[in-house]
């Protein structure tokens, strides 16, 4: 018997229609590159989150962690600096963890069981899901090939490939 995190059931489409939303409510950018950094700035004044960067040492193991208790980010100092120099695993890990803060307010039921979790229902996909959409809206990126949607949105070639891929599927290119 194992352990599992269960959200509440998320669809792609769904979590598309959420960073929307949100970045609608927060004025931040729908086209081109998001500045994390300034991002969650702009959350902390509005009192939607808290964050703090905290020595490499704290988070043996993690980038970052969310406590959705207190609304609030505990970022590896390696991880924010490197996000304010645009890297983008650091950005990637900060809207990762924004995800959890947005999708996760209910909270995250912790369950005994022998089943395996559907995806959907996985509050790291979703996170994950969150991140790239918040990153790379899949509306923006037609007629871009991968080094353009990565330039334009300062995302990996991982990143961009992936999100290349969901647009692919989604719309049956």
């Amino acid at each position: 018997m194992t352990i599992s995190s269960k959200a509440k059931p998320q669809s792609s489409d769904s979590i598309k229609n959420i960073v929307k939303n949100f970045k609608e409510n927060y004025g931040i950018p729908l086209n081109g590159e998001v500045d994390v950094i300034q991002c969650l700035d702009k959350l902390l004044v509005e009192d939607f989150l808290e964050y703090e960067i905290v020595p490499d040492t704290e988070l043996k193991g993690s980038y970052a962690e969310t406590d959705l208790y207190f609304r609030k980010i505990l970022i590896k100092e390696s991880v924010y600096l490197g996000a304010v120099q645009r890297n983008s695993r650091d950005r990637f890990t900060l809207a990762h963890e924004l995800g959890h803060m947005v999708l996760h307010t209910q909270g995250i039921t912790l369950c005994r069981n022998n089943e395996k979790i559907n995806t959907y229902e996985d509050p790291e996909w979703q996170a994950n899901q969150f991140a790239a959409e918040f990153l790379v809206p899949l509306e923006k990126i037609y007629n871009m090939n991968i080094s353009e949607i990565a330039n334009t949105f300062q995302v990996s070639i991982e990143m961009a490939t992936y999100r290349k891929k969901a647009y692919i599927k989604k719309y049956r290119l």
